[in-house]
């Protein structure tokens, strides 16, 4: 959390909301902020730590890795 974040491309953080590290991913979206980085943060309402593994059953994982691929295809647009 000490590094130099400024010039990294814009970020998109999933983060889990019963996950142990659903924090650092708030803190690190505000550094992100704070070095002029464009970040967004999709908190998964009732989602813990490997939800996305269980994509093949889970509509929760297949909707957090959809909302991720549409967001990387409207930055490579």
């Amino acid at each position: 959390m000490r590094a130099d974040l400024r010039g990294l491309p814009p970020a998109l953080l999933v983060a889990a909301e019963f996950d142990l590290l659903a924090e650092q991913s708030l803190q690190l979206a505000d550094r992100l902020h704070a070095a002029g980085v464009p970040a967004e943060v999709r908190m998964y309402r009732g989602a813990v730590h490997p939800f996305l593994e269980a994509v093949s059953i889970a509509s929760l994982a297949d909707r957090a890795l959809t909302d991720t691929s549409t967001w990387l295809s409207a930055r490579l647009s």
